[in-house]
């Protein structure tokens, strides 16, 4: 099992998801921003996202949710017509599963997940004239088919992957226009035998999948597909991380990243002989996020790493970026990403974003170099004085260096110190914060508070041998990260050093209680929601017995309770009730899959028992974060309570 997939599922069953979804049906009226309260603001579902250029660069797509329904647009580039072709008031048809896009340059692929059906796939194809546009609409079926790729090159032709309980997941080029479409799914049109249960596959210019990789005891082994046959051409040494990248457009040299703890290199594979060749590119960094690759040659252009919380690219050998050169004068030097890039047309789509900036997109056309703003992110923020974050670096008692990111409280001065409310991420591992828009933060920052948010050990993005250190680390050196990365953020000087409480969501919750527990003479209160708050009841989980990867990683990441439950025992709030000396907020969504509500009335019980004061809150129909505006704004103007009266003792 990979480390990858360790980490999401860690990322899965104890991450939060904090964003809102959807309004209450108190909250369908619409209100102007001077009748809202700044939570109604800031937790407002407005928004506009997921932008797409059509593969000739004539039209894109994109999406619009205003708390009740979910629209998706085309809109032709050098016109004003656009078209909706699907909207839904229901929010059980879009989440994490649906998938909007292109298969060529008049059809879009939608997949949209139902809870008692499961998948469906429609087709919607695009004609337009003088008039208008028109959009046809085709049901392609209600059967769990996934989108892998959408070949947008080959007209009416995309990868799709039919999953098997015995084998994994079967690939099928299947022809989208196709009368019966269900039949394109035949057992004989598979085209990856041997290679179902891998991390992934590379395609060549034709769509077939010639390149599998699969790691197996954190050993990576690249197979070819040599005339349906799989032949292992590359496996990797103990400690080395292996991703193959792109194939080149004459489908005969592969590109991978070989990553060890010293380097990571870019190599090629001769495809005709499977050797590597000499070719051997340094890359200046280690931890990498992802790579670009230009579509049409597949030549590797780019490495793209996280520096001081955001995006960064280390562009490969010769390449220049002259793209970006040409863009950043008329966007004032402001940080962006470029999403996708028509070179024949010369259009681009790129979003704009930072921690006082909550999101734009922007259409560019370099013919006439032209930038044309298309939409904010985020509607009803327009008007808030935002703040912008600032970089601390802290050191622990064992050396481990730590980075965080500082959000000041509105108006926070040497002459008007605030208070600060130390907000760690959860997961633990291969989670973390970036130097992006927080809503949560931002939200505490207008409401006074300055807010510091601490990528401590285990946190993503630092290099595997940081990633690793947080094994086993759950309620102590973990807490002690964050405690040394508070102790930093009070040398600002516009932070009062004894109004300091801590709050977090899922494994950021139980941080909190663990931090009270462990530094009762620092924190003036500590609230948690969807925290775990008993190590034990982790294992109870009909998943921990059934599936042996998770299994492993619990495991290796948390404990094993069968060796180690005494510990597991000693690092669970609950069972050190008695020792939290400082009021505490306690909540808990009643939907909540991944952190079950047991870990909160075992919670209470106990607080309840050794005479903590505290306070609780319990959402009947939430889940794990957010899923109701209202339920956002009740918690969040709950938690300012608690924290005033806390720190106004």
């Amino acid at each position: 099992m990979t480390n990858i997939n360790r980490f999401f599922i860690l990322a899965i069953l104890i991450a939060t998801s904090p964003l809102c979804i959807s309004n209450s049906d108190d909250d369908t009226q619409e209100k102007s921003n001077e009748k809202k309260s700044i939570h109604e603001i800031l937790f407002s579902p407005n928004t506009i996202y997921d932008y797409s250029l059509s593969p000739d660069g004539d039209k894109y797509l994109y999406t619009t949710f205003d708390g009740s329904v979910y629209k998706y647009y085309v809109k032709l580039i050098n016109s004003d017509q656009e078209a909706v072709f699907f909207a839904k008031a229901n929010a059980a048809w879009v989440g994490p599963s649906t998938k909007v896009e292109w298969i060529d340059n008049n059809d879009i692929l939608g997949q949209f997940y139902k809870r008692d059906v499961g998948i469906n796939s429609f087709i919607y194809s695009i004609k337009h004239d003088e008039s208008g546009i028109e959009v046809a609409e085709k049901h392609l079926t209600k059967r769990t088919f996934i989108l892998i790729n959408p070949l947008p090159h080959i007209e009416d032709r995309a990868i799709f992957a039919k999953h098997s309980s015995d084998v994994g997941l079967n690939l099928h080029k299947v022809d989208i226009k196709a009368e019966h479409f269900p039949m394109e799914f035949r057992a004989q049109y598979r085209m990856n035998r041997g290679t179902e249960d891998v991390e992934g596959w590379l395609f060549d210019h034709s769509g077939d999948p010639i390149i599998s990789h699969e790691i197996e005891d954190d050993i990576t082994t690249v197979k070819q597909n040599r005339y349906g046959s799989w032949k292992t051409i590359f496996t990797s040494k103990a400690e080395q991380e292996v991703l193959p990248i792109s194939i080149e457009s004459n489908n005969t040299t592969l590109n991978l990243m070989i990553s060890d703890k010293n380097a990571s290199v870019l190599r090629k594979v001769d495809l005709e002989s499977g050797k590597l060749l000499d070719y051997r590119y340094p890359l200046q960094r280690k931890d990498f996020s992802s790579f670009k690759f230009n579509p049409e040659t597949g030549t590797v252009i780019a490495a793209v790493y996280v520096e001081d919380g955001i995006h960064k690219h280390e562009y490969i050998g010769e390449y220049k970026p002259e793209l970006r050169e040409k863009i950043i004068p008329l966007l004032d030097r402001e940080h962006f990403n470029i999403l996708e890039t028509n070179v024949e047309k010369g259009v681009s789509i790129l979003v704009t974003r930072s921690s006082d900036n909550p999101g734009a997109y922007y259409l560019y056309q370099e013919k006439e170099n032209k930038l044309t703003k298309l939409n904010d992110i985020y509607q009803d923020l327009s008007g808030l004085s935002l703040q912008k974050s600032i970089k601390l670096v802290s050191k622990a008692n064992d050396g481990v260096v730590t980075e965080s990111y500082l959000l000041p409280a509105l108006n926070a001065s040497d002459d008007n110190k605030s208070p600060l409310i130390v907000m760690p991420h959860g997961g633990p591992i291969g989670v973390r914060d970036y130097n992006y828009f927080n809503k949560h933060a931002q939200l505490l920052s207008q409401l006074g508070y300055s807010v510091l948010m601490p990528n401590y050990r285990g946190s993503s993005g630092f290099g595997t041998e940081f990633l690793e250190s947080g094994q086993k680390q759950w309620g102590r050196m973990i807490e002690e990260d964050i405690y040394f990365a508070s102790q930093e953020a009070l040398k600002t000087g516009y932070i009062d050093k004894n109004q300091v409480c801590i709050f977090g969501i899922s494994y950021g919750g139980y941080s909190a209680l663990m931090s009270a527990i462990k530094y009762p003479d620092f924190y003036r209160c500590a609230a948690s929601y969807a925290g775990v708050t008993d190590l034990s009841l982790l294992y109870s989980k009909h998943q921990f017995h059934v599936d042996d990867d998770l299994k492993e990683f619990f495991v290796t990441y948390i404990g094993d309770p069968d060796t180690e439950m005494d510990q597991l025992v000693a690092y669970s709030p609950v069972y050190n009730a008695e020792k939290i000396k400082i009021p505490v907020l306690v909540a808990q969504g009643g939907n909540d899959s991944i952190v079950d509500f047991e870990h909160y009335n075992r919670m209470l019980y106990f607080l309840k028992k050794k005479g903590v004061k505290h306070e609780s809150l319990f959402l009947p129909y939430e889940i794990h974060g957010f899923k109701k505006v209202a339920s956002g704004v009740k918690f969040f103007k709950a938690l300012d309570t608690f924290f005033k009266q806390s720190l106004n003792q």
